[in-house]
């Protein structure tokens, strides 16, 4: 399968890098991975596996204040320049798929730039405000471990399958690129309360939780959330990594595929 990465430069002047799996395919998918995360490690997962079995590009976005990705300052400016990029790319009312941090800005991002985003898969999305400083550092230190050892789990099933060696290797990218923390805890301290843009959405929107996920726990009241809700038995905060968990997040993009052929047929 045919994979490229190139910088994606955005009307704001800043430049958003991007990888592109499986080109030239009629439907379209972006993939916005978590605090700490890369397109790399998404891509040679869960990009790759909804990339050849279901026959579509994905667009996966290094997010701002990652990598080679620009820094931003707030939020706004966050979610300013994803939409943005799901402009330049060429995004038409597609499926955007975010995890985690991705996830926490994509409701905002689809509200903005409907033209862009058609529906929304948002998994592992945190759904409270921060309390504190501690309550920050203690859902970035639950983030790192469970980060830690799912890329471990996940690693060793790509092994098994074969892409041991890519994926090791978009493991270690992502190690070496980094991401600016300071930047992003400026971004998160910024977050405004976004229940009423969740609550007013008027595209598609599917929400998947991990059962036991520590870092950003499925909410209380599902109420908040007029889409689907999906908690998935089992799952912590970084199951998109696991090979187990893929058709499950599979079985949602085709129902939100459909559900955009039935809008755009309509």
């Amino acid at each position: 399968m045919e994979m490229y990465r190139y910088p994606v430069e955005l009307k704001r002047g800043s430049v958003v890098d991007t990888l592109c799996l499986n080109p030239g395919q009629p439907r379209h998918l972006g993939l916005w991975h978590g605090f700490g995360a890369s397109p790399e490690v998404m891509g040679e997962g869960l990009g790759r596996y909804l990339a050849v079995t279901r026959g579509i590009t994905v667009f996966a976005s290094r997010m701002p204040c990652h990598g080679n990705s620009d820094d931003v300052d707030t939020f706004t400016d966050y979610v300013e320049s994803l939409g943005q990029w799901c402009e330049a790319i060429g995004l038409s009312r597609d499926l955007v798929i975010g995890h985690s941090l991705g996830a926490l800005v994509l409701p905002a991002v689809a509200d903005l730039y409907p033209d862009q985003i058609g529906a929304g898969l948002c998994m592992s999305m945190p759904t409270e405000p921060l309390s504190g400083r501690l309550d920050l550092a203690r859902r970035l230190l639950s983030v790192g471990t469970n980060a830690t050892s799912t890329t471990a789990i996940a690693l060793i099933e790509a092994l098994r399958a074969g892409n041991g060696s890519k994926f090791g290797r978009a493991v270690r990218k992502t190690a070496r690129d980094r991401m600016r923390v300071h930047n992003l805890i400026k971004v998160l301290w910024g977050t405004p309360d976004l229940d009423p843009v969740v609550g007013q959405a008027i595209i598609p929107m599917t929400y998947m939780w991990g059962e036991k996920d520590s870092a950003t726990p499925p909410p209380t009241d599902l109420s908040r959330f007029p889409g689907k809700t999906i908690i998935v038995p089992g799952a912590k905060h970084c199951f998109p990594l696991e090979r187990d968990y893929w058709e499950i997040v599979g079985e949602q993009v085709d129902i939100l595929f459909d559900a955009l052929a039935q809008d755009q047929s309509a």
